[in-house]
């Protein structure tokens, strides 16, 4: 069976509504139901199945699912991650139920025994759903069979691992709605914290929804266990990936006005505390929440069932004490008691993979697991010794980490021990930096629009759709469709890069183009030196292009950059998407959220020094298996190889990762240099421009989500979300705007704002009273239980817009009797009814 729509809609609606048993009811727009076996369930489930069956028998479309010629014994599995508890990918024991579950999976020779063995391990009483849905979606990712596969964004297949409990609640009530009586459920942002904490004024930046789905799904495709097939370079990647990710949340933090990250030393204290305020429909739990000044210590959980760890913190400083002596030596210990070194070519990616504790690690038993239980020690900070049966707090899974503040401070600990390798190896020299007669000679962005000034680049809010219809339970009558809420996020206005390269020579030529980005001034308002600039260089794209002989004048796009993925990821997108990517795009899903690729900046342009540089491409290039990823195969998906590699393919450049900011520089009689514009002096096919970014604090609405003219509802949060003040002018930018004065409050433009070519978004509605809508016909809420007059306003949910699409209008919140926020939390009862 080869990719096609059929087989991606097949395995991808597997993930819709985990926890909801399949024979329940169907899934998918066209009411897709998998046919499972029924005959060895109990007399009560049996007569659910034949119910639900009965009511899509008209409609729909079935799949029919044939029972695993051999039922898989799944008592361990179960044992070592039960059911009804969080799923940890860093815990040792789920790491290997995990990997088991997989093995099973893997295990069955064709796409039909993997379909019957997935849809059993998915229903059944031993295995815990987030457990299943990494371990299928890692084996979708792995089967050959499946190559093209493109699994559906991970914040609708498990929005409550993203959105507070109040929102889950709020979308119970409206899953008992009729579809014409519903609203969207407009998710506060900031709302894990207070302005009166620092920390909160980059939350938008932690609580990302692509963000964090970026993390977990890049841990999917390397994990710490070593499925089949080698990941090339994994080790640099662990390392390249985190510490760009590094870069890019110091950006956002100098534009809010705080400090770069400072590491967290395993001694120290934790300054900030952090309380998630999520809450795991799957087991029922609230996750852990940690105190400001808490410390990471001896971990003793042995008595937890779920959670079965022990840490003594003399190994953790044993781990590191060995590390730093393989760096200061050059040199690694095998089991075997032979050396090897680290080379320049391979230094960095065994040290990755010592440093992660990955299956790819030389010494496990030597060198430990020692960025792992660093996570795990400090998901534990607030009950070590499991006195008070606390639950793990979200620095425990990949999934939810970086939510937390601390996760930036472990992560630069772990960042400085590469760094202090990178320290050993000599600089680049000009012979390896320089590329004879190519010169770049001139580099600049314009962003879309007319009127619009060079080198000035825009950030805005955005809000998007999601349908948490796709990942939640709701306990459903006959009502389905979808149940939609509303995250707001940073988002900047599309822009191109213009780049001129002179080729001197009289040949064609193939050359890597390296685009980076970077704060010009520090925290104290000065110029950074290139020593501290340069780890804060974050890579915005990397392509190759043919140099013809003469002046080349390159246009790129930036939603064209190999570092990021799109937002268009759903259930419904992969529903609407007619192209089934090449087997090289069988990644799908990993990347940095194109959203998220430009820094904030400040509303009065904070500068940033863009920088770029031209490698000779037959020396950077890799021989591929399989050649037929090109431009004109990418539609509908794409693999942002630079931070994810290729799939069972060797890494696609022969530089270091982040090259030339990889190293310390020093060029010239081997002078320090003190900033980017000497560097580029002695390197003439690289150039740098000064850009200033601009925040503009005004939200745009993304189409394709909920209806035109749905209302809305906001749930409180007793705080009015964080913002910076910005001009109200929605005309577009000439010169940075200047500040308004603090109290001004955000504002919903009327403006179209593209987002990706072909697609436009509509700001609709004005800021009104919160308690009384604007004009409009349908209008939001104006609080629980009221009549609102307007719709979709980001800020109050009143204001005035487009006519609905509906008859009636919109009566207002019914009180309708509901069931638990989780819907079931510990699995579903045999014969459970609906309407009870």
């Amino acid at each position: 069976m080869t990719m096609n729509q059929s087989t991606q809609k097949q395995f991808m609606y597997l993930f819709e509504r985990v926890g909801e048993p399949l024979y329940f009811g169907p899934r998918g727009q066209n009411n897709t139901y998998y046919m499972v076996p029924v005959d060895k369930l109990d007399s009560k489930t049996q007569h659910a199945a034949v119910e639900f069956r009965r009511g899509v028998a008209a409609g729909g479309f079935s799949i029919s699912v044939k029972p695993p010629a051999q039922q898989p014994n799944l008592s361990s599995i179960s044992a070592a991650c039960p059911k009804s508890t969080l799923f940890s990918y860093f815990i040792p024991s789920h790491r290997e139920a995990a990997a088991q579950l997989r093995k099973i999976l893997m295990a069955q020779t064709s796409m039909e025994e993997f379909l019957s063995m997935a849809c059993a391990c998915r229903d059944s009483e031993l295995v815990n759903p987030r457990l299943w849905i990494y371990s299928f979606a890692s084996a979708c990712l792995q089967r050959p069979d499946l190559k093209g596969f493109r699994m559906p964004a991970i914040w609708e297949v498990e929005p409550d691992q993203f959105i507070g409990p109040n929102v889950v609640r709020m979308a119970q009530r409206q899953a008992i709605l009729p579809q014409q009586d519903r609203s969207r459920i407009i998710i506060p942002r900031n709302f894990t914290g207070d302005d009166s904490n620092p920390e909160n004024r980059v939350a938008y930046f932690r609580e990302d929804l692509g963000v964090n789905s970026h993390h977990w799904h890049w841990h999917l495709i390397y994990p710490i266990d070593a499925p089949p097939g080698r990941r090339d370079r994994k080790g640099e990647l662990f390392y390249w990936m985190h510490h760009d990710i590094l870069a890019r949340y110091d950006a956002e933090r100098l534009a809010n006005g705080l400090g770069r990250t400072k590491r967290h030393d395993l001694t120290d204290a934790v300054p900030e505390g952090y309380f998630p305020k999520l809450y795991d429909t799957n087991s029922g739990i609230i996750w852990g929440t940690r105190q400001e000044g808490s410390l990471a210590r001896n971990v003793d959980r042995l008595s937890d069932t779920r959670f079965p760890v022990r840490l003594d913190w003399e190994d953790m400083k044993k781990w590191r004490t060995r590390i730093s002596e393989a760096i200061d030596t050059g040199v690694i210990m095998r089991p075997n008691g032979q050396t090897e070194r680290l080379t320049v070519e391979r230094g960095t990616d065994i040290l990755g993979d010592l440093v992660e504790a990955s299956d790819y690690s030389p010494n496990k038993q030597f060198y430990g697991d020692f960025h792992n239980m660093g996570h795990v020690s400090i998901a534990f900070a607030h009950d070590p010794l499991y006195k008070h049966r606390e639950e793990m707090a979200v620095m425990g899974d990949s999934n939810t980490a970086m939510r937390d503040p601390v996760f930036y401070r472990w992560h630069r600990y772990i960042d400085e021990i590469f760094d202090k390798y990178k320290a050993t190896i000599p600089p680049y020299s000009v012979a390896e930096l320089a590329w004879s007669g190519i010169r770049v000679s001139n580099l600049s962005v314009q962003t879309e629009g007319a009127n619009r000034e060079r080198n000035i680049l825009v950030t805005n809010w955005m809000q998007s759709d999601i349908d948490l219809a796709r990942g939640l339970d709701f306990g459903r009558t006959n009502r389905l469709g979808p149940i939609w809420a509303t995250a707001t996020h940073l988002n900047h206005e599309n822009f191109s890069y213009s780049i001129t390269i002179q080729n001197s020579g009289s040949q064609e030529l193939s050359g890597t183009v390296r685009i980076f980005l970077a704060p010009r001034n520090s925290e104290n308002k000065k110029r950074f030196d290139l020593v501290q600039q340069r780890p804060q260089y974050m890579q915005m794209d990397k392509f190759t292009v043919s140099l013809r002989s003469g002046d080349n004048i390159l246009t790129r796009q930036s939603s064209e950059s190999t570092v990021t993925i799109p937002w268009e990821q759903s259930f419904r997108d992969l529903e609407r998407e007619n192209a089934i990517p090449t087997d090289s795009q069988s990644i799908c899903g990993c990347g940095w959220p194109q959203h998220m690729l430009v820094p904030r900046g400040t509303t009065d342009g904070m500068l940033f020094d863009l920088y770029v540089i031209v490698t000779d491409g037959a020396k950077d290039a890799v021989p591929r298996r399989d050649r037929q990823s090109t431009a004109a195969t990418r539609q509908g998906c794409r693999d942002a190889a630079s931070y994810c590699g290729l799939l069972d393919e060797k890494y696609p450049d022969t530089k270091a990762m982040g090259f030339p900011f990889d190293r310390y520089t020093r060029l010239n009689n081997n002078r320090p240099l003190e900033n980017i514009d000497q560097f580029v002096q002695d390197v003439p096919n690289s150039r740098t421009t000064q850009i200033r970014i601009v925040h503009r604090d005004v939200t745009f609405v993304r189409s394709g989500g909920a209806p035109v003219g749905m209302p809305s509802i906001s749930i409180p949060t007793g705080t009015p979300p964080s913002s910076t003040p910005s001009s109200p002018t929605s005309s577009p930018i000439q010169s940075p705007p200047t500040s308004p004065k603090p109290t001004q409050k955000p504002k919903v433009t009327t403006e179209t704002k593209p987002v990706s070519p072909g697609r436009s978004e509509q700001g609709r509605g004005r800021p009104t009273s919160p308690s009384r809508g604007g004009g409009g016909r349908y209008g939001g809420y104006g609080g629980y239980g009221n009549r609102g007059n307007g719709n979709r306003n980001p800020s109050n949910n009143s204001g005035d817009g487009d006519d609905g699409q509906w008859d009636t209008p919109y009566q207002g919140y019914h009180n309708h009797h509901d069931h638990s926020p989780t819907g079931n939390s510990r699995g579903w009862p045999r014969g459970w009814d609906a309407d009870e």
